[in-house]
């Protein structure tokens, strides 16, 4: 009988010992994407539990690190069965609301208990989104396409000409390259159509392909869940997985699914479309959508497929299932770095994002989600993180989350929930099955109008986060938390007894909008109402939120508001900007027009209303030297309003040019735009008589007999403060003659002009000509610089504690001056110099070369001819004391533009008014002392309108950049409707 060997078990490989100073985990990325960074840090040793891991980053160059909040971590151990191969344990998470194509340092801070902190440092870049597709090279027709597209090689750009084209394929062997990509565009969006009356549009298997500018049609029949219409599907059985196609500009209509891959595939980009598929909402109940049976809209994909790098941003999109889904039929795949962001959703018959088999790094922010199954799905979550936030979601049939199967690493962060009466009987609901580990469901507005509980979570939900929600009903419906804990009638028991969860919870109203939501009375009605959903003034919801790093990043007030839509932060724009009006949408880029209003500011001249005007027809009792130009001419800007696309023109007229306290605006959003003036001016019919030569006895800017400030050269002084409203800053208020003089800082309603004096007094703050203000969103506060005057920056706080402080050394500025807050690198931009200067188009200026930069944190200016160190700006025009375009630094005002990452500015003279300047940071180096760059916005060669040259006080802010609107807009007088240039697509 032969002996049996003996084996030895292999002893365990010890653990590494902490090494002092040395981070227990290697900083590393999954793909790039265009607006977020993706970390992944593996550990290199298990770590204790409690550990934490604190991202940071900044531009490069930059020396302001900003935080990106807690990383969360992977355990294999705790991965559901089935995982995709290459999870490791390690730390990860998301930084978003970046730049396209720009290189960022992060940096990670591990706090591990009973050790020092230790950091890890690396640097990413976001991916550049791909440039505008070259001149065409080669040409086809219906009859040519096939051929054509046999000949591609990297770099061509093949140019459809208008017709109706056969499906295609474009084939792996007819691939571009990551530097020649390959162009495929039709010459007119909507007169070059793809038609596909069965089957597929277009077989993609190629890498590297740009598909752009055109309509794609299928068969406009629904097929069931056979879902036999589909646009565009990706390739299987490759020697490789495609690579960076992007499909943009295009509109597709009649598809059961739009954009499929079943296999991964690397770095595709979907944004810019406008996609309407074949499903009606009656779709989704017409079976029971819990009942477990076919629901008719399964299959019917918007766009899907696992892989990494890819995105689905800035579409509309409508008529499907699924409108967004990773999980594959053909088994799961390792699928991180996946978002959609910024899209409009008008119906959904199953769930507006199914991030079902992610592995993590995937999220689904900014959107609008009308009439879903579901807001999200996450049924079986393989590691994470996947995060949900700020997207506002209106009417779904079974619950706005639903997470049924094992899910980790979850965060549910400031969305808004709105629902009437649903298939589940529920407000929020998760059923009894499988386990959510380690969920962060914080800033949320959970609103339901319907019967029953009002948070039905029967599964597991260890290690909870859930805080700073808002809750309706808050009495008369149950509470369930989680499985084990209980179920509470209303909000008030609850709190007792699930603290700490739900501590800061807090009761909303049903409506606490600004503008009034109706729902139908059940989910089987489609909602077709408005999502701006803003909040009303002094409801719950209103400053009660937390702070959560990159996500409530801008806000205002004392604490963010709960829900999506967060006072101070610019509110995104979802969809592909079919909603803008059509003068924007029609407009070809970069070209200029006049603005298609329906009046003019002369329009609104209050001396020729009979209902205003006291003495009409005679001399207005507020005329002095100037007339009602003067609300331009008289050294006067105006404030963008970017929430409300507007542009306010507040007690502007100057002292002795002759104009009362009044306020105009300019609406820019609706389809014909428009001017208003806001208020009658004081001394009109039904206000307190004014005899302006009297009043100006009492002081050059004294109150007026309505009580307002007297109408001033309002400059650059003026800034919107969200949440607030307008700002001015130098305000100067002179009790009698030869009285002390008292300034004071005052707000102005954007919806009346109505101003409200601040108790600040702030004679010492400088109030001088050629004042210059802007807000810092940073710190919540307003910086303030006299030119002419040898002083220090002054920070104002605000109307919340109306204190003043001065900052860093006195400087002497002569010449005009304008301040612009540069978001990416925590600094404001300077602009020194005005056109009174002796001699031909010299500048009246101290910083040489007209531009420096002043550094909130440490209160340093730096500026050449000031200061021993400065930063140089370099580029076209040669930035020196006669500009041939005509632009005063210190008599424009310069706006920053994010998706640029660039300021733009105009303040030009005649020949030169199409020139939109632009203002670069340098990319890497230190902003402070680094070079940056001057150049102009393209103009296209078929541009034929020229705007009319800048008043010859200054332009200030009277030019004005709308990046929601993809516009620049500036008004030189009273008497014209003002002009627009369109500088992107939105």
């Amino acid at each position: 009988m032969q002996a049996l060997a003996l084996r030895r078990r292999p002893r365990p490989k010890p653990e590494p010992t902490p090494l002092p100073g040395v981070a227990p985990l290697t900083l590393a990325f999954d793909a790039q994407t265009p607006e977020q960074i993706s970390i992944r840090a593996p550990l290199t040793r298990t770590v204790a539990a409690g550990t934490t891991v604190l991202a940071q980053y900044k531009l490069a160059g930059s020396t302001t690190w900003r935080s990106a909040g807690p990383l969360f971590q992977v355990e294999v151990a705790t991965l559901p069965a089935g995982a995709p191969a290459g999870i490791v344990d390690a730390f990860a998470g998301c930084i978003f609301d970046l730049q396209p194509g720009a290189l960022y340092d992060v940096q990670l801070t591990v706090n591990e208990p009973g050790l020092a902190a230790t950091t890890a440092v690396g640097a990413q870049s976001t991916r550049a989104l791909p440039a505008a597709a070259p001149a065409a090279n080669k040409t086809a027709t219906p009859a040519t396409l096939a051929a054509q597209l046999a000949t591609l090689a990297p770099g061509d750009c093949l140019e459809l000409a208008p017709g109706t084209y056969a499906p295609f394929t474009l084939a792996e062997a007819r691939s571009g390259t990551a530097t020649a990509p390959i162009y495929i565009r039709g010459a007119s969006r909507a007169d070059v159509v793809v038609h596909a009356p069965t089957g597929v549009a277009v077989l993609w298997a190629a890498s590297y392909v740009v598909l752009e500018n055109m309509t794609l049609r299928g068969s406009g029949l629904d097929s069931g869940t056979a879902a036999s219409s589909a646009g565009i599907v990706f390739s299987t059985g490759l020697t490789s997985p495609q690579r960076n196609a992007t499909i943009r500009h295009l509109t597709a209509t009649g598809f059961d699914r739009f954009c499929k891959a079943y296999e991964p595939v690397i770095g595709r980009l979907v944004y810019n479309c406008s996609i309407v598929g074949n499903n009606s909402w009656a779709k989704t109940y017409e079976i029971n959508p819990e009942s477990g049976g076919p629901n008719y809209t399964w299959n019917d994909d918007g766009v899907s497929g696992p892989g990494q790098g890819n995105c689905f941003f800035d579409c509309s999109i409508t008529g499907h299932g699924d409108t967004f889904k990773i999980q594959s039929s053909r088994g799961v795949f390792f699928s991180a770095a996946t978002f959609m962001y910024r899209v409009a959703c008008d119906r959904t018959g199953d769930d507006f994002a199914e991030l079902d088999d992610a592995t993590g790094n995937c999220a689904v922010y900014d959107c609008a989600v009308k009439n879903a199954g579901s807001g999200l799905s996450v049924d079986g979550i393989y590691g994470g993180p996947i995060y949900f936030f700020r997207n506002r979601v209106a009417n779904t049939a079974r619950g706005p989350i639903k997470p049924t199967s094992d899910s980790q690493n979850v965060a549910i962060l400031s969305n808004t929930f709105l629902r009437t009466n649903s298939a589940t009987g529920f407000g929020l609901y998760a059923s009894a099955s499988g386990a959510n580990l380690n969920w962060r469901v914080r800033n949320n507005a959970i609103l339901y109008r319907g019967t029953g509980d009002v948070i039905r979570w029967d599964a597991s939900l260890p290690n909870l986060n859930w805080n700073h929600n808002a809750i309706y009903p808050a009495s008369g419906a149950n509470i369930t938390l989680g499985a084990g804990r209980g179920a509470y009638n209303g909000l008030a028991a609850a709190k007792s007894a699930l603290a700490p969860l739900m501590a800061n919870d807090v009761a909303a109203p049903s409506d606490p909008f600004a503008t009034p939501v109706a729902l139908p009375a059940d989910y089987k009605t489609e909602y077709t109402g408005s999502m701006d959903w803003s909040l009303a003034a002094g409801v719950s919801l209103r400053n009660t939120g937390v702070a959560l790093a990159g996500i409530t990043d801008g806000f205002s007030g004392i604490a963010p508001d709960i829900g999506a839509v967060i006072a101070g932060r610019l509110a995104a724009n979802a969809g592909d900007g079919s909603s803008l009006p059509s003068w924007i949408r029609n407009q070809a880029l970069n070209t200029w027009a006049a603005l298609p209003t329906s009046n003019t500011l002369a329009d609104l001249n209050p001396d020729n209303d009979p209902l205003v005007n006291p003495n009409y027809p005679g001399t207005a009792p507020w005329r002095a030297a100037g007339s009602h130009a003067s609300i331009i001419t008289a050294w006067c800007g105006a404030v963008a309003d970017q929430d409300a696309a507007q542009l306010h023109w507040l007690n502007c007229g100057g002292h002795n040019d002759g104009y009362p306290a009044a306020a105009y605006a300019l609406n820019l959003q609706a389809e014909t735009p428009y001017y208003q003036r806001l208020n009658k001016p004081s001394g009109a019919v039904g206000l307190p008589p004014e005899n302006y030569a009297t009043e100006f006895a009492r002081g050059i800017y004294a109150v007026d007999m309505s009580g307002r400030h007297r109408a001033q050269h309002t400059e650059s002084f003026q800034f919107m403060w969200p949440g607030q409203g307008i700002c001015t800053m130098s305000g100067i208020l002179l009790a009698n003659t030869g009285g002390a003089v008292e300034s004071k800082p005052y707000i102005s309603s954007p919806t009346t002009g109505e101003m409200t004096f601040r108790s600040a007094v702030s004679n010492q703050k400088g109030n001088g000509s050629f004042d210059a203000a802007c807000y810092d969103p940073v710190r919540n506060v307003g910086w303030k610089k006299e030119a002419g005057g040898s002083n220090k920056f002054w920070k104002w706080s605000g109307p919340a504690t109306d204190t003043w402080t001065a900052v860093g050394a006195d400087h002497y500025l002569s010449g005009g001056l304008s301040l612009a807050y540069c978001p990416t690198h925590d600094l404001i931009l300077v602009g020194n110099g005005d056109n009174s200067g002796t001699g031909s188009g010299t500048l009246n200026q101290t910083i040489a070369g007209g531009f420096g930069v002043f550094d909130p944190a440490t209160g340093t200016l730096y500026a050449k001819g000031v200061t021993a160190t400065y930063p140089v700006f370099t580029g076209a025009p040669a930035l020196n004391a006669a500009w041939s375009t005509g632009l005063s630094p210190g008599l424009c005002l310069p706006q920053w533009e994010p998706s640029l990452g660039a300021f733009l500015a105009w303040d030009m003279s005649a020949g030169s008014t199409t020139q939109i300047m632009r203002i670069t940071p340098p990319a890497s180096g230190d902003p402070r002392t680094g070079a940056w760059a001057v150049d102009h916005l393209p103009v296209a060669g078929s541009n034929t309108v020229t705007p009319s040259p800048a008043a010859a006080n200054g332009t200030y802010g009277r030019f004005a950049v709308y990046p929601k609107l993809g516009i620049c807009v500036v008004v030189n007088a009273v008497g014209e409707t003002g002009y627009f240039f369109k500088y992107k697509n939105v």
